[in-house]
């Protein structure tokens, strides 16, 4: 993963950090031991990273959503696995679901 390092002036700092809030630039400020422009690019390196895994995760939720819709109407009938009474009849599942 190749992240384009650009030009930080200081009025651009400010702005980014202003649009980020303080609660979340501080983690990264911590991470970067108070320097800004280095907090920046580590929080615009994990935006690259978690766009990467975007794509993978979708791939996997479709895949575990279709495997459920395969599966639950063996154990509930058809259709059963959407009353609500359906999945409190497992014991793995909270009873305020």
């Amino acid at each position: 993963m190749t992240v384009k390092n650009f030009p930080l002036s200081e009025p651009v700092l400010q702005a980014l950090q202003t649009s980020l809030s303080p609660e979340r630039f501080s983690t990264y400020l911590r991470a970067s031991d108070g320097h800004q422009e280095q907090a920046l690019r580590l929080y615009t390196r994990n935006t690259a990273l978690s766009a990467a895994f975007y794509g993978p995760l979708q791939g996997l939720e479709i895949a575990v959503r279709n495997a459920l819709h395969r599966e639950l109407p063996a154990r509930f009938g058809p259709g059963g696995f959407e009353k609500p009474s359906g999945f409190r009849s497992l014991s793995v599942i909270p009873s305020f679901v």
